[in-house]
């Protein structure tokens, strides 16, 4: 008896140091962020990024879910622009919670419209958390939060020191109800607040402690398994790594190449129709305005080699650097450059490229220097 009592100690001994060693061996590895500037219409905004995961599909779905989660936040109508920036407001091994705050602005409006919003995404999987995740199916836990934000002394406010403190709880409990439910989650609580107007701004709002919620959280559940399974940590802030290759097949929106973050994807069949990059590159070439474009008379600067690798390109790309150059809304920009072949250096933007595209096509933004040695 004792020698089968004695051997299933050991089997169970080694089954748990099988599984530490697995679940060490499968953690996730810490990450990166980075601030990528990005172009909506007029506006400019600095969106998350992460770089750092082993396992790159996964790390591209996590960024496009971050870009999505941002640009979401401008209004709908087509012209309207988005200017914000973001701070890293939680991250463990599982997760990373990103607070953003700006304003969308659409012409002829009286006023931009002010934004802040709370994100957050599992690194494990890609998935967008709801703060109703954190929370049993049966609970209300809009009442139950704005319950403990309204006793008396109001002893979970976050004080700022900024004009914002003149709020009330009245104005926040008005304000904070899907879908402007703001939320961050961190390792200790959650803080709720509120943009009720663009002429009020901010409300602080309230850092909630998670012992006071715990009767009404699911902690079996998989945002709180997220939060609470990992201990939090700082945040490493990258610099931008630049690879100016990229698979024709795989390429996706939200992609970065050479620098670069990929806006557009056009696909027609098996071919990659257009790829449209945004940012900005300074390329020098020698330029030369021609009648054979393929597209009427145009300005056609062949990159000096150089220069190249700061172009986005396919695994397999075999042509030369010759890239069309539009004035955008500025034609005088393109007035500036001789009729003559001549070297120069330019700055450029919205960089695209095709397989069944005859030139590469790119917006000029910037004249440096005509006539290069």
């Amino acid at each position: 008896m004792n020698h089968h009592l004695q051997m299933l100690r050991r089997a169970a001994l080694f089954c748990a140091v099988l599984l530490s060693f697995f679940f060490s061996a499968s953690a996730a590895e810490p990450v990166e962020v980075l601030k990528y500037p990005y172009q909506v219409q007029a506006g400019y905004v600095l969106l998350p990024w992460v770089e750092g995961m082993a396992d790159k599909d996964l790390q591209g779905f996590v960024n496009r879910q971050l870009l999505q989660s941002v640009l979401e936040l401008a209004d709908s109508a087509s012209e309207s622009s988005l200017n914000g920036n973001f701070d890293v407001s939680f991250y463990n091994e599982n997760m990373i919670g990103i607070r953003f705050s700006g304003y969308s602005y659409l012409p002829r409006a009286a006023h931009p419209t002010k934004l802040e919003r709370g994100i957050h995404v599992d690194l494990r999987s890609g998935k967008r958390y709801s703060l109703a995740e954190l929370f049993k199916a049966d609970v209300d836990y809009h009442a139950r939060i704005k319950e403990l934000c309204g006793q008396e002394g109001e002893p979970y406010r976050v004080t700022t020191g900024l004009p914002e403190a003149a709020w009330t709880y009245r104005s926040f409990a008005a304000a904070w109800d899907e879908p402007e439910e703001i939320f961050l989650l961190g390792s200790d609580g959650i803080r709720v607040y509120a943009v009720p107007s663009f002429a009020q701004g901010a409300i602080s709002g309230y850092q909630i402690p998670y012992e006071k919620l715990m009767d009404v959280i699911d902690r079996q559940g998989e945002l709180w398994q997220a939060i609470s399974s990992k201990k939090a940590q700082p945040v490493t802030w990258g610099a931008s790594r630049q690879n100016n290759k990229f698979n024709k097949d795989q390429l996706q929106v939200g992609d970065r190449v050479a620098g670069l973050l990929t806006r557009t994807v056009e696909r027609n069949g098996a071919y990659l129709s257009k790829a449209v990059f945004f940012g900005e590159i300074e390329l020098s070439g020698t330029g030369a305005w021609s009648n054979d474009s393929g597209d009427g008379r145009a300005y056609l600067l062949t990159v000096d080699r150089a220069y190249e690798r700061r172009l986005p390109r396919w695994d397999d790309w075999q042509q030369e650097s010759v890239i069309r150059l539009d004035a955008g809304s500025d034609a005088k920009l393109l007035a500036q450059l001789p009729e003559s072949a001549l070297r120069i250096k330019v700055v450029i933007a919205d960089y695209s490229l095709g397989e069944r595209q005859i030139l590469r096509v790119a917006r000029l933004v910037k004249v440096r220097e005509i006539g290069l040695r």
